[in-house]
């Protein structure tokens, strides 16, 4: 799976719970409150369990920049019209 859905995905659970949590506490406050709360709290919680997801995600991220640069230079290359394939050179021509 990708691993910036994998981290998305756990996001929202962490968002979930927290929310089920202050949903459930018997506070007589607004839902709306609640929520802003449990997304204060799943910030925290979230930078703190899913430390190897962010990780594995950002490392995701860099290749794919990485790459992306590399086919536009490629592109760029193409477009210019020089040539990227080095042929040796023959040693009768001396």
């Amino acid at each position: 799976m990708n691993p910036v859905v994998k981290y998305t995905l756990a996001r929202l659970g962490v968002f979930a719970g927290a929310f089920a949590v202050m949903f459930a506490l018997p506070i007589p406050d607004s839902i709306l409150l609640k929520a802003m709360v449990a997304i204060i709290v799943s910030v925290f919680l979230s930078f703190w369990l899913l430390r190897g997801m962010r990780d594995e995600m950002t490392d995701f991220i860099n290749a794919r920049v990485n790459e992306r640069a590399a086919q536009k230079e490629q592109l760029r290359r193409d477009l210019a019209g020089e040539d990227t394939t080095e042929t040796p050179e023959d040693p009768k021509k001396d």
